[in-house]
């Protein structure tokens, strides 16, 4: 017995309509482009593409989000709108997803080559970027 929609059928979730629902007036244009991807592909595909899971992506959409939102914000505007940031350690200008994957490595230093030594440091130095500074700053103010 087969379950679910026939293939190449979407189901009945809008993507667009739930977020709309879920979040009100508070809806900004990144979180549209996620929604709207989420319909042209699916959530999976969707999640996949900015680099997180797609529970990540439901509870977004369903205004249940936990995480950082900047964080969100920066991987769907840089694979979706394909945006841009400055990167100090490579010297050149990156997508904003890739700027959250680098700063995902530099986590744990794996001096496995010398761009990944160089990363670790820019990712944990003075990189306008960082979201660990960002963290460090903001726990600065709140005491």
């Amino acid at each position: 017995m087969r379950r679910g929609p026939a293939p190449g059928v979407k189901s009945a979730a809008d993507s667009v309509a739930m977020l709309k629902q879920s979040w009100g007036d508070q809806v900004t244009d990144w979180m549209l482009w996620l929604a709207e991807e989420c319909d042209r592909t699916s959530q999976a595909a969707a999640a996949k593409r900015i680099g997180y899971s797609p529970a990540y992506v439901s509870t977004l959409l369903h205004n249940k989000f936990k995480g950082d939102l900047n964080a969100i914000e920066k991987a769907v505007r840089g694979a979706l709108r394909a945006e841009t940031v400055e990167c100090p350690g490579l010297g050149q200008s990156i997508a904003g997803n890739d700027c959250l994957v680098w700063q995902k490595r530099a986590q744990h230093l794996r001096a496995t080559n010398p761009l990944r030594v160089k990363m670790f440091r820019a990712c944990r130095g003075d990189c306008p970027n960082s979201r660990q500074n960002f963290q460090l700053n903001q726990k600065g103010k709140d005491q």
